[in-house]
Formats: structure tokens, sequence, C-alpha cells
């Protein structure tokens, strides 16, 4: 038997979240709805709005998560993944890379 030693080591102690969402500005309509970003300083009109999913999870806990994702193509050829948080109604960039 091996003896607690009341660190924080474990599997999960030297786990480092990668690619954590970055907030972004957005340009909405009258509708809500997304059309444009702001990239580097610079606005980027939404040419298309190629996928939408949702996403809600941990629901059962205190620290709930409620987003809406899409994946939106910008008039420069640019493919960017976004969301807005549903609980806040904060925008973000999700980052795969």
């Amino acid at each position: 038997m091996v003896a607690d030693s009341g660190g924080a080591e474990g599997p999960d102690a030297s786990i480092v979240p990668l690619n954590l969402p970055q907030p972004i500005d957005v340009d909405t309509d009258a509708d809500g709805r997304l059309i444009a970003v702001w990239v580097r300083g610079r606005r980027r009109p939404v040419a298309a709005v190629r996928a939408v999913w949702r996403v809600d999870d941990r629901w059962w806990r205190d620290t709930r998560l409620s987003r809406l994702y899409l994946s939106v193509l910008l008039d420069d050829g640019l493919l960017l993944t976004v969301f807005t948080d549903l609980l806040s109604g904060g925008w973000y960039r999700q980052s795969y890379d």
C-alpha cells in the first residue's frame, strides 16, 4: 500500500488545457445573427455560415455549459469556428491547432 502524499500529484496534476477558447468581438444584426467578426483588429464580414451546432453539458453541476457553435466562412476565405456562450452572452473563437 502506498501512503497518500497529500499533494496535487496524480493523473490530473499534469494536465494542461490546450486550445482554450479566446474571446472575440463580433457584429450581429437586429435578430442576433452573426454578420462579422473582428480578427487582428480588422472587421471581417461573414460570407456564409457553414454549420451550426449546440452543446449543452454539465447540466447536473453548478458549472453548466451551454454553447451555440458556428463554422463561418469569412469574405476572404478564412474558415473559423466561433461560439456564443448562451449563459453569459459572450462570443469566443475556438481554435483546433
